[in-house]
């Protein structure tokens, strides 16, 4: 009987590199692991490395998908996102028993996916972005709903400023309650004084903190007179990513997971994610990015050689408004009413309206701290008629935010409440 001998690729490569060497004929076939006969009328011929096989294009067995395959391009030509396994568990349910069984799936999905790379839809091309030291401070907002945060066990509801220097990852970030100019000025005030230095561009998206739309209908924004202002105070030149492109600004979207992450962990290693006053979050927030920030100094280094050494202007992150106490011992800022010291009645006050609270001054003398409400600003805020002889017994009123005609009162002691308030 005669014994067929299949000579591997991987035998004639080595036969050739020992002849290469200067061995003899029988020693490079010992090497490759054939006969002197067979390694002598190998390298007798030319070229033997290039010898191409003929390709494999006939089939060996039944073709086990012979029954579900012409339905299968057809469904795959009216919907190519259509995946392989769920198309198959279709497909399969409408032959039948035993045409086609479940350890034909690999082949289905191994014909699916050579057929997407003929006829399949084009792809959306991503190109790698190369980020030049000290150029770029991209900056974007989050919501930290998702994280649970709770201030004496009431929910903060908040996001993050979050600003990312792309080539070094090093990344800040400042508490704020909306995507507003104020917590953009309270932001990157931050942000730059902790940086020390100014980068040359702010890349943002078009959030309509940034940008406003130039025309009805039109798709074309254009930057908000204060924004720039804002960029030209600072010296740093203002870009945006193309409308509808986030992962243009991917170093600061993917940053936010990776941060969202990090303070979970931290949040799970302090065993609580409750804190007594914003200021003490504030101070945790604090710790979490400069332990990520540690890793990161080297780049960093190269980063702030880069970039201009230069004075930074400081930046006022509050708005002022002159206001009047009322008669009834409250304020009116932006559509809300707020209670202030009844001592207070009559004083004209400057407000400084910053994004987590205001502070009234009657001269260059703080008087007052109110926590900045967000009720509903078009809701026609009053305050009802309240007896204010009950300060007198309270000590005083402070600071009690109104909102759609209703007035807090869980700061009073003794069960004091408006006239015509109910018990609870």
């Amino acid at each position: 009987m005669l014994l067929w001998v299949v000579v591997t690729r991987t035998q004639l490569t080595r036969l050739v590199i020992e002849r290469n060497q200067g061995k003899t004929i029988g020693m490079c076939a010992m090497k490759a692991g054939m006969s002197r006969k067979t390694a002598g009328k190998y390298l007798s011929q030319d070229k033997v490395l290039e010898q191409r096989r003929v390709p494999h294009a006939w089939r060996t067995r039944e073709d086990p998908l012979a029954e579900i395959w012409p339905k299968a391009l057809l469904m795959l030509g009216d919907a190519p996102e259509l995946e392989a396994k769920a198309l198959f568990e279709h497909l399969m349910g409408g032959v039948p028993a035993g045409k086609v069984e479940e350890k034909h799936l690999r082949t289905f999905q191994r014909r699916v996916r050579d057929w997407r790379l003929e006829h399949g839809p084009d792809k959306e091309v991503f190109f790698t972005q190369d980020h030049a030291p000290g150029k770029v401070l991209a900056m974007d907002w989050t919501d930290m709903g998702g994280l649970g945060i709770t201030i004496r066990g009431r929910a903060l509801k908040h996001k993050l400023f979050h600003a990312v220097l792309p080539f070094s990852n090093w990344e800040w970030a400042v508490r704020a309650h909306s995507e507003s100019t104020l917590s953009l000025r309270g932001g990157l005030k931050a942000v730059l004084g902790r940086l020390g230095r100014v980068p040359r561009e702010l890349l943002s998206d078009h959030s309509s903190t940034a940008t406003h739309q130039l025309k009805r209908g039109c798709g074309e924004r254009g930057f908000n007179e204060e924004y720039l202002s804002i960029c030209a105070h600072y010296g740093i030149t203002p870009r945006t990513i193309n409308v509808g492109r986030p992962q243009e600004n991917g170093s600061c979207e993917s940053s936010h997971g990776h941060l969202k992450r990090r303070i979970r962990q931290h949040l799970l290693l302090r065993g609580s994610a409750d804190f007594a006053s914003e200021e003490e979050y504030d101070g945790f927030l604090v710790k979490v990015l400069e332990s990520a920030n540690l890793k990161r100094a080297k780049r960093l280094g190269e980063e702030l050689a880069a970039m201009p050494e230069t004075q930074i202007a400081d930046l006022a992150d509050y708005r002022e408004l002159m206001v009047s106490v009322r008669n009834d011992s409250t304020i009116r800022v932006n559509k809300m009413v707020y209670s202030v010291p009844c001592r207070l009645i009559g004083v004209k006050l400057l407000a400084q309206i910053g994004e987590n609270g205001i502070v009234l001054l009657a001269g260059a003398r703080e008087v007052a701290r109110l926590p900045l409400s967000r009720g509903d600003r078009g809701a026609g805020n009053r305050l009802p008629a309240f007896d204010r002889s009950l300060a007198a017994q309270a000590g005083r009123v402070r600071g009690l935010p109104v909102a759609r005609g209703v007035v807090s009162i869980a700061g009073l002691p003794g069960g004091l409440r408006p006239p015509g308030a109910r018990r609870g």
